[in-house]
């Protein structure tokens, strides 16, 4: 099973995005598999890599609502490492998944595929 490594923070601007692109870069440097997943709707982590936001067809809002796979919406960067971008539509999966049936898994689920790789 890989290993999980979440940087997370209530407060805005405290270098969340940055700490988790440096530290997946560096992981990445040393030989290992790197998926990194974008939960901010500013969609800054895709734009790390290289990644347009605006281009972004499936992400973490299409995983977390069930329209995407984690394959499908995985993007391989130069860098070795794998992106799962995000962009402004995450910031509608709130309201959308108030009515969904074990919500607060739906990550976990659409992730369950990539875990071991």
């Amino acid at each position: 099973m890989g290993t999980i490594i979440a940087v997370t923070n209530q407060k805005g601007g405290v270098g969340k995005t940055t700490t988790a692109v440096n530290l997946s870069a560096c992981v990445a440097a040393k030989g290992k598999k790197v998926l990194i997943v974008d939960l901010d709707p500013q969609g800054n982590t895709p734009s790390s890599f290289g990644i347009s936001k605006k281009s972004v067809e499936h992400g973490t809002y299409h995983l977390i609502i069930g329209k995407s796979d984690a394959q499908q919406a995985t993007v391989s960067t130069e860098y070795k490492v794998d992106v799962i971008p995000s962009n402004i539509q995450l910031s509608g999966a709130t309201i959308e998944l108030i009515e969904m049936e074990k919500r607060e898994n739906r990550l976990r689920q659409g992730l369950a595929s990539v875990v071991d790789k």
